[in-house]
């Protein structure tokens, strides 16, 4: 399978259960995930990590435990170089690389990703107001708003606010899933959040799988080589290159577990 970028989404309970087709989905997202280079967000009720000390994580009693539920939501990587030239049968384009970053149509479903983040976010805030204005009423005794909605429950917001709001955002080391977590994640990136590289999301090495050898290691050269495919490919447009390259400045990077080869 291909790389792909993903959420997960830590909950300490109360999370209402999603749909079989959402079970389903999630199941097919997650085998994806082991099998393909993966950048994952981690979203919770509470909106931050759980510390987990060694106690907890045993089953011990520790002072803080493990949450009683956790939600990956993966999201695949734009189109790369090689998935290109694959398509196009250009086997020489296919080898003439390693670790290909986005192709220009990579770049467009990047950015289409952000900017249906952002409606996503509309959304959201449009649902949060009329639920505040439900609830108003309601003290107002003019209408029992929870058992007018509840029999129509929509999943859909719980799982936008679980995506809009990680508790974490994980990727493949590969340039072409932690640049696409950078494009188009951006707007769910903060300082308390940055995008944790995990060697363990890559997708395994195959023979003479060009996609899947590496080149960068560590956290300087990761991000030199994610800041040169951003600049290459904004390079057709001065004002919109200089203002990628802002926006990438100021994306946190943890590279601490892909510091030796990967």
């Amino acid at each position: 399978r291909s790389s792909a970028s993903g959420m997960a989404a830590g909950s300490g309970g109360g999370a209402g259960a999603a749909g079989e087709q959402g079970r389903e989905k999630r199941a097919e997202d997650q085998e994806d995930g082991k099998r393909g280079d993966a950048a994952a967000v981690s979203a919770g009720g509470t909106g931050a990590t759980t510390a987990v000390t060694p106690e907890a994580a045993n089953g011990g009693d520790g002072e803080e435990s493990l949450p009683n539920k956790q939600y990956m939501i993966f999201i695949r990587h734009a189109e790369s170089r090689w998935n290109r030239a694959q398509a196009d049968y250009q086997l020489i384009n296919m080898m003439w690389e390693n670790d290909h970053g986005l192709s220009e149509d990579g770049r467009r479903q990047a950015e289409e990703l952000r900017r249906r983040l952002r409606a996503a976010a509309r959304l959201v805030e449009e649902s949060d107001e009329r639920e505040a204005e439900s609830n108003a009423i309601s003290q107002n005794g003019s209408l029992d708003s929870k058992e007018e909605d509840e029999g129509n429950v929509q999943m859909e917001y719980v799982w936008l606010r679980r995506l809009l709001k990680p508790d974490g955002v994980f990727s493949s080391p590969f340039t072409r899933a932690v640049t696409t977590a950078c494009l188009g994640l951006r707007d769910i990136l903060t300082e308390d959040r940055p995008i944790v590289l995990l060697k363990e999301a890559r997708e395994q090495k195959n023979i003479g799988g060009a996609d899947s050898t590496g080149i960068a290691t560590g956290k300087e050269a990761i991000w030199q080589r994610v800041n040169d495919e951003v600049t290459a490919l904004y390079e057709d447009g001065e004002a919109e290159q200089r203002k990628a390259l802002e926006e990438l400045a100021g994306v946190r990077l943890d590279a601490s577990q892909c510091e030796d080869e990967w």
